[in-house]
């Protein structure tokens, strides 16, 4: 039996600043803190056996030693941080929380 998409989102993040560019079934997207955003969808899912699928843009002029990755955050139990209306994601390159200057998510229920 295969997923469908759910929802969708594709951001910009400029001086601290997070733009939808383009999204399905999204509500609001939250920057808490550097590399730090919470998503929260218009309709719930099902219950909490989704899937996120993540990337993250590698901004011109850094080296090739910055590039970003996009993952679920974790709670102190590496328990994803998510409710059946809302998950969170990070934005890191090697060693910190940054943020990407372009991100997007799909859920897949």
């Amino acid at each position: 039996m295969g997923g469908r998409v759910h929802a969708r989102v594709y951001v910009s993040t400029i001086s601290g600043v997070s733009t939808i560019l383009g999204s399905k079934n999204i509500l609001s997207v939250v920057r808490n803190s550097a590399g730090l955003h919470k998503i929260t969808t218009i309709t719930a899912m099902d219950d909490l056996n989704f899937t996120i699928i993540g990337t993250a843009s590698l901004q011109n002029g850094f080296g090739p030693n910055h590039g970003f990755i996009l993952t679920e955050n974790l709670n102190t139990s590496n328990q994803p941080i998510r409710t059946i209306n809302s998950f969170e994601v990070s934005t890191l390159n090697i060693s910190a929380l940054l943020d990407a200057p372009r991100w997007g998510v799909i859920v897949v229920c």
